[in-house]
């Protein structure tokens, strides 16, 4: 008997995800077995019987709690709710309009009157209309509600952010750190909405670098448990979709006080560390400070003058300010933080630490949302700057809390379950590689040493992102199990307390480490890194259904254009391909396929004929054609062109 939750697919089948059971394998469960379970339930199910190719096969017994109560997705024809939910495949029946009327084409939410059997549909009444299913407000509003994010503020919380003051003053600055004279720079993305962390470096003799990682200390302006704080923990984390963010923090607070602006005094909390030639930590300092940022650059700004192509900043829009250091000296000041952060990658991977750097998309909307151009976001070295010096930090304060045996959040990343690495090892067997030598346990450095081997094959993406399916997910924990992929004992979440409810956690647990106050029961902390896990998941399933929903729009007005692509999955169904140029994916069914009967080959996910010799493997490039879109889910489907 396995209990756990249960994961539908669009065929109409599904997995039950074990909770607690013994055995860390999924249960497939047939569209015959399902015995009324839903995407979310809880659900006992009995094993049946392991296929030839070691996947278990069972049967749902019981529904022991249900996961879903309202549904959203679009108002068909014949009065039936199209979900927006890929793991969904059940019919759902719409009661006769009660209090609210929805269209044909509406995107609605719907309440749950009757749950499925074997032989019943899905029966739910409407609740809310959000608009037509073409507008991207209607949109908006639909993926809100069905992952449970409001957008509006409490009064009690808007009242306190509007409260707070809107400069820092001479009293602010009483008993801080005065570093308003160093050259702290912050580097986001162009259209950042918040700056939370600042950086500076300087080159020490002998070798190394003091390396300064400036935060903005959110917690002098969010009172523990007041209306603020009791908000923030409820949204856990701010969501940023195309045309505008869910911010965790109001706006007075988020894009006005606690942002680190250039040319202003800002609170900050900072972690100084000495840092030797060898890219070990040998002195690490805590302070509360108050700092002035000499320039907001880019990352395009920054990556320019690491490459020693671009000037320093002008005036900046967003505060009116200019930079307040001398010209030429931001440069030389970045170029100095990207060879102390070159230092701190080297010893990151001489420990083991790897990074899938899985490409992300970069859109450009406009002024309602919709996507008018895609393409993959260019990755910098200025990029990887910033994220070697929050590591740094965030690694710094973690190590603090478990010395000090501080009460606090942990980000932590277990090792892979050894069935899941079992798998995966099957799989790279069919391209030539293993991941580790026979009998040895799991270490970061295999999957390093792994992924430079692959670097530059056509099926590096595929396996890069097999082995992101292999791992354990990443999640936050009140014990400090230490973080697998960064190869580290500690890490926590420090860096990002504007848009993070742990990372100011973070900073009130280091509070407590200087003067011992009455800290959250481990209790509540247990339940605080359960639902800031669950409302970080909720977030990123947020962010990806709207954009692969606003892709598929956008390629809608492209039927029968000719892409280039490449194969980045094969299977009884087909291909699965990625466009080379668009930030976006569809599959190529079987029945479509040139090259008479193909067979799958499960030892390395090709497709193949031996009559005609045509065979797709992973990484094969091709062009296709766009023959079908499916807006309300994001699916795309193509044929060989």
């Amino acid at each position: 008997m396995i209990r756990g939750r249960f994961t539908g697919t669009p065929e109409g089948d599904g997995w039950v995800v074990p909770q607690g059971s013994g055995t860390p394998q999924d249960l497939h469960i047939t569209r015959t077995r399902l015995g009324g379970a839903l995407p979310g339930d809880l659900v006992e199910a009995e094993v049946s019987f392991r296929t030839r190719r070691g996947r278990l096969e069972g049967t749902v017994l019981s529904v022991l709690a249900r996961g879903v109560r309202r549904l959203v997705g679009q108002v068909t024809e014949d009065r039936t709710l199209a979900v927006w939910d890929r793991q969904w495949a059940r019919e759902v029946l719409l009661l006769p309009d009660g209090a609210v009327r929805a269209r044909p084409g509406d995107l609605a939410s719907a309440r749950i009157r009757r749950y499925p059997t074997r032989a019943r549909p899905v029966l739910a009444e409407v609740e809310a209309v959000f608009g037509p299913g073409d507008d991207p407000r209607a949109e908006l509003r639909a993926v809100l509600a069905r992952y449970r994010i409001d957008d509006r503020f409490p009064p009690a919380a808007l009242a306190a952010a509007e409260a707070a003051p809107n400069r820092v003053g001479p009293a602010d600055r009483a008993g801080r750190e005065d570093l308003r004279a160093r050259l702290i720079l912050t580097l986001d993305p162009a259209d950042a909405r918040d700056h939370d962390d600042a950086i500076e470096a300087a080159p020490l003799p002998g070798g190394g670098y003091r390396i300064g990682v400036h935060i903005a200390d959110v917690g002098r302006y969010v009172p523990e448990d007041g209306a603020l704080d009791r908000e923030a923990a409820r949204r856990s984390t701010s969501i940023y979709f195309p045309e505008r963010a869910v911010p965790m923090l109001p706006a007075p607070l988020s894009s006005g006080i606690c942002s680190l602006l250039p040319g202003v005094d800002r609170l900050a909390r900072s972690v100084v560390l000495a840092v030797d030639s060898r890219g070990r930590v040998r002195e690490v300092s805590f302070s509360r400070s108050v700092i002035r940022s000499a320039a907001a650059l880019s990352y395009r700004e920054a990556a320019g003058m690491l490459a020693g192509k671009a000037a320093a900043p002008g005036p900046d829009p967003a505060s009116g300010s200019s930079a307040s250091a001398r010209p030429g000296s931001i440069p030389a000041a970045v170029r100095t933080l990207g060879r102390a952060a070159a230092l701190l990658a080297a010893a990151r991977r001489a420990r083991g630490g790897f990074d899938l750097d899985l490409p992300e998309p970069d859109l450009e909307t406009d002024s309602l949302g919709n996507i008018v151009n895609a393409r993959y976001a260019e990755r910098t070295e200025a990029h990887r700057l910033v994220e070697e010096f929050m590591l740094l930090a965030n690694e710094a304060v973690a190590a603090r809390l478990r010395t000090r045996r501080a009460p606090a959040l942990h980000r932590v990343h277990g090792a892979p379950v050894e069935d899941r690495l079992v798998r995966f090892e099957r799989l790279l067997a069919g391209f030539g590689e293993r991941l580790r030598p026979p009998s040895e346990p799991p270490h970061p450095r295999h999957c390093a040493k792994l992924l430079d081997r692959i670097a530059g094959r056509p099926e590096a993406l595929f396996l890069r992102r097999r082995l992101l399916r292999a791992m354990q997910r990443a999640e936050y924990s009140v014990r400090p199990a230490g973080h697998f992929a960064l190869a580290l004992r500690d890490y926590t979440h420090f860096t990002s307390p504007i848009r993070r409810y742990p990372d100011l956690l973070a900073h009130r647990a280091l509070d407590r480490v200087r003067s011992p106050a009455s800290a959250p029961a481990r209790e509540r902390l247990g339940r605080l890194a359960a639902s800031c896990s669950e409302r970080e998941r909720d977030a990123e399933a947020a962010e990806r259904a709207l954009v692969r929903r606003r892709l598929a729009r956008l390629l809608a007005a492209r039927l029968g254009d000719v892409f280039p692509a490449r194969v980045s999955g094969a299977g009884r169904y087909g291909l699965r391909v990625e466009l080379e140029a668009l930030p976006a994916a569809g599959l190529v069914p079987m029945a479509v396929l040139p090259g008479g009967r193909l067979r799958f080959r499960r030892r390395d996910f090709s497709l193949g004929s031996r009559g005609s010799g045509v065979r797709y493997r992973i990484g094969k490039r091709l062009r296709v054609q766009l023959v079908r879109v499916n807006p309300l889910r994001g699916d795309l489907e193509f044929r060989p062109a």
